[in-house]
Parts: C-alpha cells; sequence; structure tokens
C-alpha cells in the first residue's frame, strides 16, 4: 500500500510514494469565494476606448462550486466583443459555495464580478474584481483532537478537501459533509472519515450545534523525487518551504 498518514512521517524515505495529510485551522463558513477565475483572451484585433472596458457578470454559484451566469454585460455600451470574450471563460470559473449555517450545509447563493480590459490585443491589460468580502472567522474552539490514525492516500495526487461540520456542545462531530474539494472526489471519503472522529473543546460552546468549516490537504512529501506525482497548488507554499530549507542545509 502506497500510503503515509502525517503522524508515520520518519518512515517516509522507505516509501514509493510519501504522502501526508495536513488538517487547517478550523473556520466559521461565510459566502460564495471564488477559487479559479480563467481570464478571458483579448479580442483579437479590438482596442479599448482610454477608459476602458468593464464587463460587469451577475450569476448564481451552485452548492457544487460551479457558475451560472444571469446578467454579462459592458458597463458603457454594447462592446460586444469583450461581452463574447468573458462568455467563452465563464464555463471554467469555479467558487467555494455559500454555506447555510442552521443546516451546515453548501448551497446555491449569488456572486458578481467585473472584468476589465485596457489597451489593444497587442498589449493588453486584464483584471478582475469582486466586492469585498469578509474574512473567515476562525471557530471559537481551543483545541481538537483525533483518537485515529491521519489520512491516508494510495496514489501520490496531491489535493485538498474542505468539510462542513456540525460539532456538538461537548466538540463531538454530528455530521459532515464535503463543501469542495479538489480534485473533485479524490480524497473524500479519507477527509471524511478523519474529520468524523475529530473531537473539540470549545472556548464557547454553542447552545446545541455549531457547524464549522475544515480543510484537509494532501501532499506528496518529496514530489521533487517522485516523477509520477500529481502536483497541486494548494502543496506548492509546502514545496517553497522545503526549498528553502535545502537552500539553507547546503550553505551551512
Amino acid at each position: 500500500m502506497r500510503a503515509l498518514g502525517a503522524a508515520v512521517l520518519a518512515l517516509a524515505a522507505l516509501l514509493p510514494h510519501p504522502a501526508a495529510a495536513q488538517a487547517g485551522d478550523a473556520q466559521l463558513p461565510g459566502e460564495a469565494t471564488p477559487l479559479r477565475i480563467v481570464e478571458p483572451a483579448f479580442p483579437p484585433g479590438a482596442r479599448t476606448p482610454a477608459s476602458g472596458v468593464t464587463v460587469d457578470v451577475v450569476g448564481t454559484v451552485r452548492a457544487d462550486g460551479s457558475f451560472v451566469a444571469q446578467t454579462v454585460q459592458a458597463r458603457d455600451g454594447e462592446h460586444r466583443a469583450f461581452v463574447a470574450a468573458v462568455r467563452e471563460v465563464i464555463d471554467h470559473w469555479r467558487f467555494l459555495p455559500a454555506v447555510d449555517a442552521r443546516s451546515c450545509s453548501a448551497v446555491d447563493g449569488p456572486a458578481r464580478l467585473a472584468i476589465g480590459f485596457e489597451g489593444d490585443a497587442g498589449a493588453p491589460r486584464i483584471s478582475v474584481t469582486r466586492p469585498a468580502s469578509p474574512p473567515p472567522r476562525p471557530a471559537p474552539i481551543r483545541r481538537s483532537s483525533n483518537p485515529g490514525p491521519e489520512p491516508v492516500f494510495d496514489e501520490p495526487v496531491e489535493g485538498w478537501v474542505q468539510m462542513l461540520s456540525r460539532v456538538d456542545r461537548d466538540g463531538r462531530t454530528q455530521s459532515t459533509t464535503v463543501r469542495y474539494s479538489s480534485p473533485a472526489g479524490r480524497h473524500d471519503a479519507a477527509a471524511l472519515a478523519y474529520t468524523a472522529r475529530t473531537v473539540v473543546e470549545w472556548i464557547e460552546p454553542p447552545e446545541t450545534t455549531a457547524c464549522i468549516q475544515r480543510t484537509q490537504v494532501f501532499c506528496v512529501e518529496d514530489a521533487a523525487r517522485d516523477r509520477t506525482a500529481v502536483l497541486h497548488p494548494v502543496c506548492e507554499p509546502q514545496r517553497e518551504r522545503q526549498r528553502r530549507e535545502r537552500r539553507l542545509n547546503r550553505a551551512r
């Protein structure tokens, strides 16, 4: 079995595909948040006026993270080529869906973005903006513990899973669902099984239950040596730390 939990990292050198799952801090879930916004291509041969062209996109983020546009239109004038360019990439946009705290589950929610174009096809400038949203708030938890083994994964495919858990006054997880995962479904079972065993100590316990958000990240420990590993951007900060540590060790 080519799997490795975070608790047995000392054995990493002995395994073909060492891998570790890392749990993030618990947070209170919030509104829909962009994860991947593919920028449109600048229309060939087009040129914007001096003030640029802004295309407003209003739509719905589905519970599965996909986006359905209701309105795609330029703010000033028609600018059909720029509107068409935005429509071309909308199907590739992905979001964290909004969360209904009462049911502790992902739900459909509204989203609005503005795509800005400036210049021409030879020197294009494209920007994506959206209304500011409050940052995630930490859950009122003093500490978490888990008596079971760390999550494991058999194939060297990196990814992450964000889950929604309903937790009772005693700190025990009553139910957990996936809010979003990438690659979709790849690590869901391992992350859900681990999270179901997690017990928290509240700073201020809820009256009955509370909805919290947890994230589990799955990274291949030595991706530089494992040519079969499928890497994921979520693990890049860890790889950068490893690269810095190696540079420091060589400099000593």
